[in-house]
């Protein structure tokens, strides 16, 4: 596989379903890169070469690689900023369905791939829920 050949593939094309086109809302910090990177443009690709181009998968990826040796953190790949959206979207409290709805995914899809554990203990909500009352043996005030 030729340089040409990987050009070839990372090409701009249809989304894989039709959720894929959507409208989002970007956090406020964000917004002004996003209109920086844009550029004037309102179509294609958002990040594009000096030439106007789509990046090949192959240099963003050696840039994300880059850009977390110089803050001393592991290599991740791209991807794994999706996954970390979705999670902490669902530990902030977002219902799972807007989460999916907002990363243009089905609930399944979100449940399946990418929802991971955020570290909490369940039995903290259900004291809240149910006053942390003990049941069982030992609770009976008649024995």
């Amino acid at each position: 596989m030729g340089p040409n050949d990987l050009i070839r593939q990372h090409v701009l094309g249809p989304p894989k379903s039709a959720d894929g086109v959507r409208t989002i809302r970007v956090p406020a910090v964000l917004l002004p890169v996003l209109v920086a990177a844009a550029g004037g443009r309102t179509a294609g690709p958002l990040f594009v070469t000096g030439a106007g181009r789509r990046y090949v998968h192959q240099m963003v990826s050696r840039g994300l690689t880059q850009t977390l040796a110089a803050l001393g953190l592991p290599r991740r790949n791209g991807h794994v900023l999706r996954h970390s959206v979705a999670t902490h979207l669902i530990a902030a409290g977002v219902p799972i369905a807007d989460a999916a709805v907002y990363l243009g995914d089905s609930v399944a899809t979100i449940v399946k791939t990418y929802l991971h554990p955020a570290g909490t203990d369940p039995a903290d909500t259900l004291d809240r829920l149910y006053g942390g009352r003990k049941v069982g043996r030992g609770t009976n005030p008649a024995r």
